[in-house]
């Protein structure tokens, strides 16, 4: 279906570097280019991006493995890439261009800060969106004019046979099962448009648990380019991205039919702000109750968007931040474990994970891991400061503060009471601490 309405416009020619950088095969350090994609598990993907007949990209007696590149991601350098350029070469998040050197899919651009937002967006008006952040890995899906297809790229690979470091399952392959999972096939999109997707899958979980695959629909964009001529001799290409939204204003009214009725496919759940036309009160939120235990962990944040600049800036949520740094799955179920007991919905969260071979019947097990750290703390405590056996420097990093705390905490309410330190009083204080700081201690204890 054609889309009628396209609210921003981003000015591709206007950005020197990137123009230089395209037209040129000098080295840029604002500047990568990813060439080369893996089909060393070809055979393996379910899809039907590729026609029958592949013999004008795959060589079969090529040793690497590799289809001679039709595409190439242009992206900017993270490291390299100074602050003053967020706004323009920021716009090459990930673009990727075919062999005559045209754009074919865009990417939504970098994030600018929040206080620059702020300062270039005082007032919130209807040309300001708000919505969560979705969890997942970025998935663009453009048409392939050369060889008539379908294509998808993640950020840093054309064709996703990239994976994760959990899995032998390409990202393709996640791709094609939200598809199926979500009832909508290819021939459901339209050639003139590329789109960016949000990818969820059971296979690819990063902090939060995902039951089954699924796909976030982010933006819509349409590519164009009008070549004016200079001089005689010369001729300016202007590039334009138009980008569609996908709601009319109210929030979540009005969205755009252009895709099956019967799809099951999301959209980044939006947020009506009352309070007076601000959206300042969403930052106060996120990091005024950073360390509210009863603050929401359903959201990895949130992104506020100006419809008319295409600008974007991000608020994280710091609960979702302090998971996604702990390392490995047992240890982010013991993080939930322990934000559950805090709030008292243990029997909640072992259900809701009845079904998980991972965690089932592992609440003893976690609580094991509480006991021993409060009884092992007692036993360090008492040793450093009644029997004065060593230094408290030289005992363990995940004891050290704890049991800093704990005197403390003897010398402030319990000396003056006539009272000491007992197990009671432990069991007591780990009970009280906030899960993020009692689980890297627990983390730490276990890879001892």
């Amino acid at each position: 279906m054609e889309i009628e309405r396209f609210d921003t416009k981003y000015e591709l020619h206007t950005v020197p570097e990137f123009v230089k950088h395209l037209n040129s095969q000098e080295v840029s350090l604002i500047f990568n280019t990813v060439t080369q994609r893996d089909i060393s598990r070809r055979d393996q993907c379910h899809d039907c991006l590729y026609p029958e007949d592949e013999s004008k990209t795959y060589d079969p007696n090529d040793p690497s493995g590799t289809i001679q590149p039709n595409h190439k991601i242009i992206k900017y350098n993270k490291k390299e890439l100074p602050k003053t350029m967020y706004s323009t070469c920021g716009l090459i998040r990930s673009v990727v261009v075919n062999a005559s050197n045209k754009i074919v899919s865009f990417s939504p651009p970098k994030c600018i800060s929040y206080d620059e937002f702020i300062e270039k967006n005082p007032v919130y008006n209807d040309n300001i969106i708000v919505e969560e952040l979705v969890e997942g890995t970025m998935i663009q899906l453009f048409w392939d004019s050369y060889e008539s297809k379908w294509e998808i790229a993640t950020k840093s690979s054309i064709g996703g046979y990239n994976t994760n470091t959990f899995t032998k399952m390409t990202f393709r392959d996640m791709f094609f099962d939200a598809l199926k999972e979500i009832k909508i096939t290819l021939n459901d999109f339209n050639h003139n448009y590329c789109y960016s997707f949000v990818l969820q899958h059971p296979k690819n979980q990063i902090v939060f648990d995902i039951v089954k695959p699924q796909l976030y629909l982010l933006y819509v964009y349409h590519i164009t380019s009008v070549c004016n001529m200079v001089d005689d001799d010369n001729t300016h290409e202007e590039i334009y991205v138009k980008v569609h939204h996908l709601f009319d204003r109210p929030v979540n009214k009005n969205k755009s039919q252009f895709l099956p009725k019967e799809c099951k496919i999301k959209y980044p759940k939006q947020i009506e702000l009352k309070d007076n036309n601000s959206y300042n009160h969403l930052y106060d939120y996120f990091y005024a109750n950073s360390y509210d235990i009863n603050m929401s962990y359903s959201t990895m944040g949130l992104v506020i968007y100006n419809t008319l600049t295409g600008e974007r800036c991000k608020i994280r949520n710091p609960y979702y931040e302090h998971l996604h740094n702990i390392h490995g799955r047992q240890s982010k179920l013991l993080y939930k474990y322990l934000i559950a007991k805090s709030q008292n919905t243990v029997r909640q969260f072992m259900s809701f994970y009845q079904d998980d071979p991972e965690i089932k019947n592992k609440e003893e097990s976690f609580k094991t891991k509480i006991q021993s750290f409060t009884n092992i703390l007692l036993i360090h405590y008492i040793d450093c400061f009644i029997n004065k056996a060593k230094p408290l420097s030289s005992y363990p990093s995940e004891y050290k503060s704890h049991m800093y705390d704990l005197h403390s905490m003897y010398l402030k309410e319990l000396k003056p009471n006539k009272r000491i330190v007992t197990l009671l009083e432990v069991v007591y204080y780990v009970k009280n601490l906030h899960p993020s700081k009692l689980i890297y201690s627990l983390i730490t204890k276990t890879k001892k």
